[in-house]
């Protein structure tokens, strides 16, 4: 099964849609087991239509685009009874095989002129070969007794043979027929296809090109279920839309296609996209958070009643010989986000003797790093300034790795901050123009979520509007370092 996947263009937005893509490769029995091999390949057969799949009516999460059928999701009952069937056909013609096997071996070592010898020898019981030698003829005149011994001894000989033959394919039949019937009990738990295996199944046979910006791209590389990543750079070119269409054109066929952003040259993409099914993400005003939103749009799309939620990324966290304390003073959306270098810098001091100081930042974001290092290293504090020099995959190594340090990230509202969530990573999130409830670390219970609580928030603007940015300005490092003594390290304030 092949799955064209647009992932969202910000990191932070990539990051929180890593459990919806996780739900896409798990669960792309949904649309068919076309690709299933080995013992399952007998089941497979009945269900790899794509055409044939319905979705839930009345939610409108998962659009219909342009007039193609976007619809996909066979109900759990019917896909259940189509595999009780199959399982069952697939036991049944094994059994037969095996029976046609016994019955050739059978016939061919015995002497089917004898019913008596052929009854006893089919069940394993003795002959007494001389007596019924004894009555045989040869065109019809009556054998010497050195021909009947000459005979019986071959005989004898030829039903030993088959009757050891017989024995071991008898216990073949057997070793066979108990894995028959292990398999038709596997097949019978839980409706005969529970979730779990039906994720099983799928998992290892999907690939999925993912489509997107440079670093959301880069995030998902290491996907076991990926294919290739395609980065979008029309934005930079001429007749964007025309290079889309052509360039969806050019991936080639796909079961399905998946975009997690709502924009009119996303449209184009699926709309140039050759793929049996097609969904769109549809921005909401609820309140939900966007790992939530995400979620809704996969589950709607394939028909699901649930999926893990948790967010998973697949680079192994680095190494570090002493517990970091990871700063990280830039956020990509706008200055107003931004806690400031000083502020950054107090707390590093505070705790430079219990923590190897780490600064993170993109390319554009050496300024605000190069301002901390130099206050740090005025301080006596020596740091690792690594703004501009990580790529996103060394970005997720070294927040995974700060977590398993016994460290701690403080972190605006990100990229990284979601990248420590990820990896459960201790975390200080700070927060001031956005909507903490939307974007808050997701499933990590090592966070804290630090804000005020001003007439003003949220403002949801890349630059303070009232110019005073009293939302950060008055978050104070103070309040940081009080935060961190308490909850990691069980002091009170003021001890």
């Amino acid at each position: 099964m092949r799955i064209l996947i647009e992932l969202p263009t910000w990191l932070g937005d990539a990051v929180m849609a890593s459990a919806a893509v996780e739900a896409i490769a798990k669960h792309a029995a949904t649309f068919g087991a076309g690709n299933l091999t080995g013992e399952f390949e007998g089941l497979a057969d009945t269900f790899t239509d794509g055409s044939d799949f319905h979705s839930a009516s009345g939610d409108e999460t998962a659009r219909k685009f342009d007039g193609e059928n976007l619809t996909v999701g066979d109900d759990a009952g019917a896909f259940g009874d189509d595999i009780s069937g199959r399982s069952f056909s697939f036991l049944s013609q094994n059994f037969g095989a095996v029976m046609q096997e016994i019955q050739f071996f059978t016939n061919k070592n015995s002497l089917n002129s004898n019913s008596e010898f052929n009854a006893k020898f089919k069940s394993g019981g003795d002959v007494n070969l001389t007596s019924k030698m004894q009555n045989l003829t040869l065109n019809g005149q009556n054998l010497k007794p050195s021909e009947t011994a000459q005979i019986s001894t071959a005989f004898g000989k030829t039903a030993t043979n088959s009757e050891q033959k017989f024995k071991n394919l008898s216990q073949d039949f057997k070793a066979q027929t108990q894995k028959l019937e292990n398999q038709a009990q596997n097949f019978k738990k839980k409706d005969l296809l529970t979730a779990q295996n039906r994720e099983n199944l799928a998992d290892k046979h999907v690939k999925i090109v993912f489509f997107g910006s440079f670093a959301a791209c880069e995030l998902f590389k290491a996907h076991p279920n990926c294919e290739r990543v395609v980065v979008d750079n029309s934005k930079k070119a001429k007749f964007r839309l025309w290079r889309l269409f052509w360039q969806a054109r050019n991936l080639g066929k796909f079961d399905a296609a998946f975009s997690f952003r709502s924009s009119f040259a996303s449209k184009i993409l699926l709309y140039g996209a050759r793929a049996q099914q097609k969904f769109i993400f549809q921005k909401s005003k609820d309140g939900a958070h966007q790992v939530q939103k995400y979620l809704k749009f996969v589950k709607s799309a394939l028909n699901l009643k649930r999926a893990d939620d948790e967010l998973k990324l697949y680079f192994e966290p680095r190494k570090f010989d002493a517990p970091v304390l990871g700063l990280n003073p830039g956020a990509s959306y706008g200055s107003a986000k931004r806690w400031y270098p000083a502020y950054f810098a107090q707390v590093a001091l505070h705790f430079k003797d219990k923590f190897k100081i780490m600064i993170f930042g993109g390319v554009g974001e050496r300024d605000m790093c190069e301002q901390i290092e130099r206050i740090l290293r005025e301080n006596g504090a020596d740091c690792e300034n690594l703004a501009g020099k990580t790529s996103v995959k060394e970005l997720c190594e070294n927040i995974g790795g700060t977590g398993q340090s016994g460290g701690i990230f403080v972190t605006n509202d990100s990229g990284p901050m979601h990248i420590a969530a990820a990896y459960k990573t201790p975390t200080i999130a700070l927060f001031g123009p956005t909507r903490f409830t939307q974007t808050c670390p997701w499933r990590n219970e090592n966070a804290r979520i630090l804000h005020l609580n001003l007439e003003c928030m949220p403002c949801m603007k890349r630059a303070c509007p009232l110019k005073n940015h009293a939302c950060m300005k008055d978050l104070s490092p103070q309040a940081v370092i009080q935060t961190i003594e308490r909850e990691f390290f069980g002091k009170a304030q003021g001890n």
